[in-house]
């Protein structure tokens, strides 16, 4: 197995314990999943058969990597942010990063609301509170997974979110 720095160790291991094994629930968008892996968004992977260790790489390259969240000087908030796009997708759940990192800035030194964890938005971190962002990041994924209305998956997406 590759050498992974201890934030990803960890945030993965938090992703992982959501979740869960092979599933193929017909009110899921992404189709038959395995340790959060969907069909949809991996179309010729043989999900059936995926190891855990290849779903790791998986979420480390197009994932960790790609979006830059081993970045995040505080590894909590980069955690909460892998999960969060995991299940909810990237764009959404950096946007609410976004946010609540705006709601702790003064309006001057606001960013851009993107989607997209950029050098804006990896600098605009370091002036925040780490403990107050959290907590704002937290709130807002609970009131993201609210609006949504579905409330099959709510009380697991609310455990996800304030975690």
């Amino acid at each position: 197995m590759p050498q992974y720095e201890t934030a990803f160790i960890a945030a993965v291991g938090q992703v992982l314990s959501f979740e869960g094994g092979l599933s193929n629930d017909p009110d899921d968008p992404g189709g038959l999943t395995k340790y959060g892996i969907s069909q949809r968004s991996y179309p010729t992977l043989d999900i059936r058969n995926l190891t855990q260790e290849q779903a790791i790489e998986i979420y480390y390259r197009d994932w960790w990597r790609k979006h830059n969240l081993g970045i995040i000087p505080d590894p909590k908030i980069a955690a909460k942010c892998f999960s969060l796009a995991v299940n909810m997708g990237p764009k959404p759940a950096f946007k609410l990063l976004q946010s609540a990192i705006n709601a702790t800035l003064p309006k001057s030194m606001a960013i851009a609301v993107d989607g997209v964890i950029g050098p804006k938005t990896l600098s605009r971190i370091r002036f925040s509170t780490p403990e107050l962002l959290l907590a704002l990041y937290k709130l807002a994924a609970v009131e993201h997974y609210a609006a949504l209305n579905k409330p099959k998956y709510l009380k697991g997406w609310i455990r996800r979110a304030i975690a």
